[in-house]
């Protein structure tokens, strides 16, 4: 028990602080870890956040994940209008491979490769 106290107490080290006036529970610290490993995840983007672009940032992440366009059950967004042209996008893409919207959830669909669909541009 005292070596997993001691990792908590190195954890806390090592995450942002919201005060000194009482050390976080475990709870909170792992909380606190899960969103600050989650924000760490995020990509900066430098360039104009076209849909084209934002396209084909999704595809490389799903690639570095090895997810294939046919596992992606839901897209969430803020309804920008670059995000929603991307999500067609992406849509067109999965279509060009003979992924429908109604097999989408099917395993038998084709893995298509992130240089297969940027030829769709």
């Amino acid at each position: 028990m005292h070596a997993l106290n001691e990792a908590f107490d190195r954890l806390r080290q090592y995450l942002p602080t919201i005060g000194n006036d009482r050390q976080l529970s475990k709870h909170e610290t792992l909380q606190m870890a899960q969103s600050y490993i989650s924000a760490l995840r995020m990509i900066e983007v430098k360039q104009s956040q076209t849909a084209k672009f934002l396209k084909e940032k999704i595809l490389e992440i799903l690639q570095s994940y090895e997810v294939s366009i046919n596992q992606i059950l839901s897209v969430t967004t803020d309804n920008g209008a670059n995000m929603i042209a991307a999500v067609k996008l992406l849509q067109q893409a999965a279509a060009f491979f003979g992924v429908s919207p109604e097999s989408i959830l099917e395993d038998e669909v084709p893995h298509a490769s992130e240089k297969d669909i940027e030829l769709l541009d």
